[in-house]
């Protein structure tokens, strides 16, 4: 991604990755630091801690199948769940409004539109992957959103569905498409 963000487009596959892109361009949020292995299975406060377990007969016990030489260490950051909690979304939208003016927000032909005080209405499909779209662009950061993949990924986050069948009900006991 380019140094000027305001002239950058960002290619977005996951909520993950829009929490990200909210965090840095709109809340200014520090994301937390952990360390894991490749697998994904398991988390560190330190790389060294990480190291140690993946060299530990002990700990490899708990996935026996896996060739332990073959392990990576990677950096995690992670951002809180704006596209997907409500609650952290109002953060969203109280810098947004801050800086760029009122959040409008609206329906129309099932889709969702927003804009923060005289920039561009944006649409997504959920509410607030609209006003984290809306925010970013606000702050000059254009995403160019695999909405299929998100909202596959946002499905299987309690407490997205919107307007579904079942909306309201906990995750598990909502009916499967």
């Amino acid at each position: 991604m380019s140094t000027d963000s305001r002239h950058s487009t960002v290619r977005v596959h996951s909520p993950a990755e829009l929490d990200a892109l909210i965090g840095v361009h709109v809340t200014g949020e520090m994301p937390e630091v952990s360390w894991g292995d490749s697998h994904g299975h398991f988390q560190f406060a330190s790389e060294q801690e990480a190291r140690d377990a993946v060299c530990d007969p002990y700990y490899q016990q708990f996935l026996p199948e896996v060739d332990w030489s073959q392990t990576v260490i990677e950096q995690r950051h992670v951002y809180r769940a704006y596209c997907s909690d409500p609650a952290v979304l109002w953060q969203v939208v109280e810098k947004a409004s801050e800086k760029h003016g009122p959040l409008s927000v609206f329906r129309k032909q099932g889709r969702w539109w927003a804009a923060f005080g005289k920039g561009e209405k944006i649409a997504a499909r959920t509410v607030a992957v609209a006003i984290c779209l809306a925010a970013l662009g606000a702050a000059g950061v254009l995403v160019d959103l695999d909405q299929d993949r998100l909202d596959a990924d946002l499905s299987r986050t309690p407490g997205v569905d919107e307007d579904g069948p079942g909306a309201g009900e906990p995750a598990e006991r909502r009916p499967s498409a």
